[in-house]
């Protein structure tokens, strides 16, 4: 489990398959919500809230598929220009 504010720590987790909590402060919060991290705000009631009550198998599950997901529609697009990987 990662809990942080950077996009980084929450992408870095998402490759592993790794469950996050990734408290707002920009813009960038919507990169880690693709990445299917659970999103907090600066608010440390809401991240103990967050943090008890995450189900990190369900949350790894969902970001691998996630991941499987996204697989497909790159090759959707890539295929057709460089071939079968």
């Amino acid at each position: 489990m990662i809990i942080g504010t950077r996009i980084h720590g929450s992408g870095w987790g998402a490759n592993y398959g790794i469950p996050s909590i990734t408290i707002e402060h920009d813009d960038r919060i919507e990169t880690a919500k693709n990445f299917g991290s659970v999103v907090c705000k600066p608010n440390i009631k809401e991240l103990e809230e967050k943090f008890n009550n995450i189900n990190v198998e369900q949350e790894s599950n969902k970001i691998i598929n996630i991941r499987k997901e996204t697989v497909k529609k790159y090759l959707k697009y890539m295929v057709p220009i460089f071939g079968i990987p």
